[in-house]
């Protein structure tokens, strides 16, 4: 080696060849402590080239509710009928679950299996992630079923992402929180917007409550003038009677009670402020309690 060169000093003869092995070694790269949106979760690097997982090559086409142990073996393999021929890394990981009445997760063990980031986002639209949770604590499980999380979703901003957010059961910290996932009206102002879920099954529901996504003070989205329910009745929209108001605050969950309705659908209608667009982080639907 002279100055960083690798020089080869010789008389050289037609024919002559020079083979060059680079050794490509898997590394697992842990986020910094101080990085919080990254805390308890590793990148994947094969010599120069960063990894990502994403969804067409894992279970359930998910990724962001995979955890991989930080010691878990990672195997390379040539994958020649995939992307125009691409190197993967595999390994055994567990994909998170959460469930009704309960904190602890549902997990299953499953292969892991992450693509050079360069070659993402050729499949069409799909989860992707770099840094992947080696803690429990820092996966976004998949939700648990709920009236909500099996509901067909649809909105005025008909943007298939940010419609599962809304069921997704990630709680933000608050209402500007961007590491959550939301749906949003921006750039629309002073118009009045709906969001709608389609049951899986009739429900009797009789409560309701929404995080509003505000990213004041220099975002364009702010929480709306005011919101209303409505259910469907023999294919018409009708307004719940609420039994108490409708709640419009930042950085809480929003709830209202109404007597309770049995439909298939329900429809959340949004007036935006005159001079702001407004969002939402999250929307659940709770059943009637049995009378006692």
């Amino acid at each position: 080696m002279i100055k960083g060169y690798a020089v080869i000093n010789r008389n050289w003869n037609k024919g002559d060849k020079v083979s060059l092995d680079l050794p490509m070694e898997i590394k697992k790269v842990v986020a910094d402590a101080n990085v919080t949106a990254d805390k308890d979760r590793f990148a994947l690097q094969m010599g120069p080239v960063v990894y990502c997982l994403e969804s067409p090559d894992n279970k359930d086409s998910a990724v962001m509710n995979i955890v991989v142990d930080k010691n878990a073996p990672v195997q390379a393999v040539y994958k020649q009928d995939m992307l125009n021929g691409v190197m993967t890394l595999e390994m055994e990981g567990n994909s998170t679950r959460r469930q009704t009445n309960s904190n602890e997760l549902i997990k299953s063990l499953q292969e892991v299996t992450a693509i050079p980031y360069y070659s993402w986002a050729n499949r069409g639209p799909s989860e992707m992630e770099v840094w992947i949770p080696y803690n429990e604590s820092a996966a976004r499980p998949k939700p648990a079923p709920t009236i909500a999380s099996k509901s067909k979703v649809s909105s005025s901003a008909n943007n298939h992402r940010m419609l599962r957010a809304l069921n997704d059961q990630y709680d933000p910290q608050d209402s500007k929180d961007g590491s959550a996932s939301y749906l949003h009206w921006w750039p629309k102002k002073n118009t009045t917007e709906w969001v709608q879920y389609d049951f899986d099954t009739t429900y009797t529901v009789s409560e309701s409550k929404v995080y509003w996504f505000d990213d004041g003070p220099w975002g364009g989205c702010r929480i709306p003038v005011s919101w209303k329910l409505y259910y469907k009745k023999e294919g018409q929209w009708v307004e719940v009677k609420n039994t108490s108001s409708y709640e419009i605050a930042k950085d809480k969950y929003n709830e209202v009670k109404f007597e309770p309705v049995t439909t298939t659908a329900m429809k959340l209608e949004v007036q935006l402020p005159k001079e702001y667009a407004a969002g939402i982080h999250e929307w659940s639907v709770s059943p009637s309690k049995p009378p006692l």
